[in-house]
């Protein structure tokens, strides 16, 4: 629902803790707000964890935001996992359901 505070959460398992994948968005509102940590689990493996917080807006209807976990290796090229949402955001007022001119 437009304005009020919507919460992603993106994680990436951490196999070499010394090394731990980046995460990283793309496409974030402006209103974003990101925190990024590594976590120890309850069976003692680590995760890189990442949460964005935004109030929503009609202007991100149907905007894809992106999540991607970046594994540093040896080789030339990293290894990378990306996953992508759609927002929906609904409105009450009549006028967010207009087309911008």
């Amino acid at each position: 629902m437009e304005n009020t505070t919507v919460s992603l959460s993106c994680s990436a398992e951490a196999p070499c803790p010394k090394q731990p994948p980046t995460i990283s968005w793309s496409n974030i509102p402006e209103s974003a707000h990101i925190t990024t940590q590594l976590q120890e689990k309850p069976d003692k493996t680590q995760s890189v964890f990442s949460h964005m917080t935004f109030k929503a807006s009609y202007m991100d209807h149907r905007k894809n935001i992106s999540c991607t976990a970046t594994y540093p290796r040896k080789t030339s090229e990293d290894s990378t996992v990306e996953t992508t949402v759609i927002l929906q955001v609904l409105c009450k007022r009549l006028d967010c359901l207009l087309p911008l001119t």
